[in-house]
Parts: C-alpha cells; sequence; structure tokens
C-alpha cells in the first residue's frame, strides 16, 4: 500500500485483507507494550523490596536507617524513575489497546453489515499522532481556558479544531472521561452484530465483552467507597481492594475483546458475504 496515498485520500475505503493486516499488527503492537509494561512492574517491585530490606537490616543491626546515605538515595532515585516508566508504559498500553478495540468494533460491523471502513475512521484515535492535520491538531496552549486546554492534554493527544474537544472524548463520551476507555456497542447494536456473527465466535464475544463491564463498573463503586465519610468497615476494605485489583485488569481485558474481535471479523465477514 501506498502510505501516500493513504494520507492524501483518508476518505479511501479499506479493503478486507488490509483490515484484517492491520487488526493483526496493532495486536501485536499491544502485546509488545503489555509485556514490556509488566517487565518494568516486575523491576518496582523487585525495587521496593530491596527497600524494605535495607530497613530491616539496618533495623535487625540494632542501627538507625538513614534514608540520607547514598544507597538509600540511589534506591529512593530508582525506584521513583521505575515508577514513572511504569505509569508511562501503563498509559500507552490502555491508549493502544482502546485504539485496538475501537478499529475492531469498526472492522466487525463493516463486516456484518457491509458499512465501509475508511482510513479517516481507523486513524481518528490514533495514540499519540496527529494523521490529518486538516482534521484534528493539538490543542494551544494559548487557549483562555489554560486549566481545561491542560485537562484536555492530559486526557488525549488529539483535539478537534471544529469542536475544540479532545477526539477520545468526543467519540467515547464519559467512558473515556471517567474510564479511560472506549465506547463499546450499545445492547441494540450488540444484539444485531451478534446475531451476524457464528459460533463459537460469538459466545467468545459476550464473555469478552462481559469481563470489560466488569471491571469498567468496578470503578463507579470504588468512587462509591472514596467518598464515604467516616471509618470505613473491614468488609468495605476487602471490597476495595478486591474491585481496585478488578479496575487494574481493565487494559489487559480491553486487549482481550479486541483480540477475540480481530479473530472473529473474517468469520463474521465470510458468513455475511
Amino acid at each position: 500500500m501506498d502510505d501516500r496515498a493513504e494520507a492524501s485520500d483518508p476518505s479511501r475505503v479499506m479493503a478486507a485483507r488490509e483490515v484484517d493486516g492491520r487488526l493483526a499488527a496493532m495486536g501485536r503492537a499491544v502485546g509488545v507494550l503489555l509485556g514490556e509494561w509488566e517487565g518494568v512492574e516486575r523491576k518496582l517491585a523487585e525495587l521496593s523490596e530491596l527497600n524494605e530490606g535495607r530497613i530491616k537490616r539496618a533495623q535487625s543491626a540494632g542501627k538507625t536507617f538513614s534514608p540520607f546515605e547514598a544507597e538509600a538515595v540511589l534506591d529512593e532515585v530508582r525506584w521513583k524513575l521505575t515508577l514513572d516508566s511504569a505509569k508511562g508504559y501503563g498509559d500507552a498500553a490502555r491508549d493502544f489497546a482502546c485504539w485496538w478495540v475501537d478499529a475492531a468494533v469498526a472492522a466487525w460491523r463493516s463486516a456484518a453489515l457491509g458499512t465501509p471502513l475508511t482510513h479517516a475512521d481507523w486513524a481518528a484515535v490514533t495514540p499519540r499522532t496527529v494523521p490529518f492535520e486538516e482534521e484534528v491538531t493539538p490543542p494551544s496552549r494559548h487557549d483562555d481556558d489554560d486549566e481545561q486546554a491542560d485537562r484536555f492534554l492530559e486526557l488525549d493527544v488529539l483535539v478537534s479544531p471544529d469542536t475544540g474537544e479532545p477526539e477520545g472524548r468526543r467519540l467515547w463520551g464519559d467512558l473515556w472521561v471517567e474510564h479511560r476507555m472506549p465506547a463499546l456497542p450499545a445492547a441494540e447494536e450488540a444484539d444485531r452484530l451478534l446475531a451476524r456473527t457464528p459460533e463459537p465466535s460469538a459466545s467468545r464475544l459476550k464473555n469478552a465483552f462481559a469481563a470489560v463491564a466488569e471491571s469498567a463498573t468496578a470503578r463507579n463503586r470504588i468512587d462509591e467507597l472514596e467518598e464515604k465519610e467516616g471509618p470505613w468497615a473491614p468488609a468495605e476494605i476487602a471490597e476495595y481492594d478486591r474491585l481496585d485489583a478488578l479496575f487494574d485488569e481493565l487494559t489487559h481485558r480491553l486487549a482481550e475483546y479486541a483480540r477475540v474481535l480481530t479473530e472473529a471479523v473474517p468469520q463474521v465477514r465470510a458468513a455475511n458475504t
């Protein structure tokens, strides 16, 4: 494919083989980011254990632990750098997984209903790039509302010059703002698409969707608990820990949903051609 043709004609409809190839490539890219993120998380845990071990050894020897010793400061610096890296990888993995989900849902819809899929549709929420300068541009640092501009930069990289809204929020609404996830097919549309999806793919999609919904809704209950005044009961502490771990799985569950969709698209296309 000629990349120049794609850039000059974002309305060009994508061929089936191109769609399948790009979805597969996105899956490989998400796998790379998830793997590197998990590696950084393991390193963070190792450094935390190292810091704790240094304190315990000092206490066992009857010595006063000083956080200003060179080794202790080095441990703290390395831990902070790794923490920042883990957050960066986590955000990047989530953004890429959201892009993959968005593209895979569009491909599913196209395969099931015959609606065209264009390069503009595909690139609308590409992480950290501006696919078509005339359509989406970074927010100005000289906006009247600097606080809002900063928030837009935090939530999204691309901002529509027509609406002034971040592309993610414009396309995905509150789901992106509250959960940093893309909008998924509503119940009526999902039923329509699933009816055109052969088994066992349809059942796998239902299960993957349910897993994403479970993680996303955990955030709502977490917010309720955090807003509660007064001490928490032991049961509430246990519930919070369980829900927090569940919400932490959202990126992986989004990636799994996109993977199941990617595998299903060729089957859906064949069944509806």
